[in-house]
């Protein structure tokens, strides 16, 4: 097997027959479907001519639509709805899997639109042959449903292309069947698509140029270079080759978690957008959701810290991130010193709809700047606005040019939420970025913490439950700590209520206006926060909040009343931070919320 950073291969050669095998796995990429591809090589090494009967692809393949929970814990019951079609353009097949509507139990209806895909072909020198699709499992393998034996293709040597399928009501395979000769020396090379797509006729309508071997060629090396774009960063020659290829794969697999800071560059300004970052941790890791958008200006979503702390470096790797992530990081904090767990996609936001299509008629056509300003009513992300942009009919350099002057006018909205609780040490990597910054750009201190004033508090209709609420004595002796964090119903409705900037703190009990602040004042904030949570005896900060450090491990401390040292490690740098930039910066004071103002000086007064 060889790894590469975009793929993998294997080569096996089986010496009964004197056939070689050689399989590459890529990715699709720059294209509005998601697939897989797979490359099949097989070399006749014999030194005769052979007859070859070949079955090639997936054994099982879900059907779009089918959710985890039926695929888990009622997947025979969900054969019922489950449906596979074969069309074809031309010669050329094509097999759709899907499910022929939602299967939940509710009265309503609900269609399943979009499809997963199979397609291939086979090139022998000149030759292209087409193959016949299997989506039928017991074609291949009969009774044996432990599927290793191919016990029907076996039985039925010669005759597979005859055998009749069954479409619906059952779990479905993607094969691809080829007979074929093979002379001493040749190859034959088989080429096929496992994807999903949203528009199964635009597939079709698109397999002949899709099903090609320039099309492969073509996509092995985009997606070859895509990685490459990316791992040059971290471009490292030493003395030692497998230290320089570690580095430029370390950055390439950071990338996958807190994504990779792309410039667009725009009319007076830079806007800053991460792409290709997902949920962090490895693919087995089945209680993880990975999330990627199948979009242009991909993004996922993922934890709070995990984003954060693969962000910490993308200062000095893109300059012009400049404080993106500072202000990002920071506006996530709430007032109780607690942020959202899920970091979603960015969004962008547009405040009137008479300015986006004032600025599209510069590029386009009336008809197509007003659907274009009506779907903007609502926040969407780049990727949204790219698809929309294709699917009305808009030019490439359409596209281009709309998004240069979209993005002179947006307004970003990092969007986050609540997700499984608060964690008790995600603020203290938010120094992290501050210092990452001012080590890049030192001068700037002064602005960034006490100059710029937009800084917000995130709005969480969930909330730590004061300590009456949440001690339990569970018999005599055992007092556990539980239930701390409850949601409440009033503050999701008045949350809910809010036209735009929904999660942002606002004045007047929440009803009035964004509250904006400095930097400063929110750290000031937090360390209040942070001062008064730790514990009895002023050692560590509590684990007040149902969860515990990063250590997962340790997740029955908090109910234990557990406390972390090391929050208070870093709490007293926090502290040294604050206070040694005030001094820089020459400031004696600075302006908090009169309700942090309060929870200062009576903490003061227990120092």
């Amino acid at each position: 097997m060889r790894v590469y950073a975009d793929g993998f291969s294997i080569e096996d050669k089986d010496t009964e027959t004197g056939l070689t095998f050689n399989i590459r796995y890529f990715s699709i990429p720059n294209e509005s479907f998601a697939a897989l591809a797979r490359v099949v090589q097989i070399r006749n090494a014999s030194g005769k001519k052979l007859g070859i009967e070949l079955v090639d692809g997936l054994p099982i393949i879900t059907p779009f639509g089918l959710k985890e929970g039926f695929l888990k814990d009622m997947s025979r019951t969900v054969e019922a709805w489950m449906t596979s079609s074969i069309e074809y353009s031309g010669k050329v097949p094509i097999a759709f899997y899907k499910l022929k509507s939602d299967p939940e139990d509710r009265p309503e209806f609900q269609s399943v639109d979009g499809a997963h895909f199979h397609a291939g072909f086979a090139q022998i020198g000149n030759r292209r042959l087409d193959p016949k699709l299997i989506v039928d499992p017991e074609v291949v393998f009969g009774q044996r449903t432990d599927m290793i034996t191919p016990a029907a293709f076996i039985e039925n040597q010669g005759q597979v292309s005859s055998v009749k399928q069954i479409f619906d009501n059952k779990t479905p395979c993607a094969f691809s069947y080829q007979k074929f000769s093979l002379l001493p020396g040749k190859h034959m090379t088989s080429y096929a698509l496992f994807g999903e797509t949203k528009d199964a006729a635009k597939i079709k309508s698109r397999s002949r140029s899709i099903l090609t071997q320039k099309y492969f060629e073509k996509k092995i090396a985009e997606s070859t270079l895509i990685t490459d774009s990316i791992r040059n960063r971290a471009n490292t020659l030493s003395a030692l080759p497998e230290f320089d290829q570690y580095c430029r794969q370390t950055f390439l697999d950071n990338v996958l978690r807190g994504g990779l800071p792309i410039k667009t560059q725009t009319k007076g300004k830079d806007f800053i957008l991460n792409i290709y970052s997902r949920k962090h941790g490895d693919l087995e890791r089945d209680y993880n959701r990975f999330v990627v958008q199948p979009t242009y200006f991909s993004q996922g979503e993922g934890n709070f810290r995990d984003v954060n702390q693969n962000r910490r470096n993308d200062v000095w790797f893109e300059p012009a991130v400049a404080d993106a992530n500072i202000k990002m990081f920071y506006d996530l904090i709430q007032t109780d010193g607690y942020n959202p767990l899920v970091v979603e996609q960015v969004k962008l936001r547009f405040d009137s709809g008479k300015q986006v299509s004032a600025v599209l008629k510069k590029v386009m056509n009336g008809k197509l700047a007003a659907a274009m300003s009506d779907f903007l009513r609502d926040p969407k992300t780049p990727g949204q606005i790219a698809l929309q942009l294709e699917a009305l009919g808009a030019t490439r350099k359409q596209q281009e040019d709309a998004f240069k002057e979209l993005f002179t006018i947006a307004k970003r909205w990092d969007t986050a939420r609540h997700g499984e609780g608060f964690w008790s040490e995600h603020w203290t990597y938010n120094l992290d970025l501050l210092e990452s910054f001012l080590d890049v750009y030192p001068d700037h201190l002064k602005r960034v913490l006490f100059e710029r004033s937009d800084y917000t508090f995130f709005d969480n209709s969930h909330r730590v439950q004061p300590r009456h609420l949440k001690y339990f004595e569970l018999k005599k002796g055992v007092v556990r700590q539980y239930r701390s964090v409850v949601d409440d119903p009033e503050k999701a409705a008045l949350i809910a209520s809010r036209s735009k900037e929904s999660d942002k703190v606002r004045t007047n009990f929440g009803k009035g206006s964004v509250y904006k602040t400095t930097l400063a004042s929110k750290i000031l904030t937090l360390i209040a926060n942070k001062m008064t949570s730790l514990d009895p005896s002023g050692f560590g900060v509590e684990m007040e909040a149902d969860k515990p450090d990063w250590y997962d491990a340790l997740n029955g401390l908090p109910g234990l009343f557990g406390s972390a040292l090391s929050g208070s490690y870093e709490l007293l740098r926090l502290c040294r931070f604050l206070k040694n930039s005030a001094e820089t910066a020459s400031i004696t004071g600075v302006k908090v919320p009169s309700e942090s103002a309060a929870l200062l000086n009576d903490t003061l007064k227990l120092v």
